[in-house]
């Protein structure tokens, strides 16, 4: 394995392992899926960074972005502040400050999908979505009923659920790495 994890020595670290795991899409012979747990000192619940500036009714719409001047000013920005500073929480805020404003310069805001659809991933299908629904209908009736006929036709529904949605996922996949190379702009 030829990957190099940098990390800073600090206080907060309490331990480091690098290991081999299973990617969402098969590996790269030169850069397998790697899986790096960090071990950190607990912190109390006030130590939590306050949120970022993402509006909770606008997205950054990248399709329509300024890619090569978000290049230009990203490779302008002096990161000397992030990687001199002590604190990690210091570091992590200045850094996301800086790719924030950058993305406000160059990426134009589009309004959040509110829409009901907008909460499922995106390879659902209406059908699925809509028996995403019926199957929590099964599953109340279940609950409301404790019967086992109900169980075993929730049971099943869920499981023939399960696999679509699965299989979603792989068609999902397979159209999303073969476009990517003819047009990149729909990944």
């Amino acid at each position: 394995m030829l990957d190099v994890v940098l990390v800073r020595d600090s206080v907060d670290i309490r331990e480091i392992s690098v290991a081999l795991a299973d990617g969402i899409v098969p590996a790269d012979a030169y850069h397998p899926s790697i899986d790096i747990k960090v071990g950190l000192k607990a912190f109390r619940r006030s130590d939590s960074i306050v949120p970022t500036n993402i509006d909770p009714v606008r997205d950054w719409n990248f399709k329509r972005s300024e890619y090569t001047l978000l290049s230009k000013l990203l490779s302008e920005v002096s990161w000397h502040d992030v990687f001199e500073t002590q604190d990690v929480h210091v570091a992590c805020r200045h850094f996301y400050e800086t790719i924030y404003s950058n993305f406000d310069i160059c990426i134009p805001k589009k309004c959040r999908n509110t829409g009901k659809s907008g909460r499922y991933p995106v390879w659902f299908t209406k059908s699925i979505i809509k028996d995403c629904k019926r199957k929590i209908g099964l599953h109340s009736a279940w609950k409301r009923t404790n019967s086992a006929e109900d169980y075993r036709i929730f049971s099943d529904f869920r499981a023939d659920l399960k696999h679509r949605i699965q299989i979603a996922y792989l068609e999902y996949m397979e159209k999303i790495e073969g476009e990517i190379k003819f047009n990149p702009s729909s990944f």
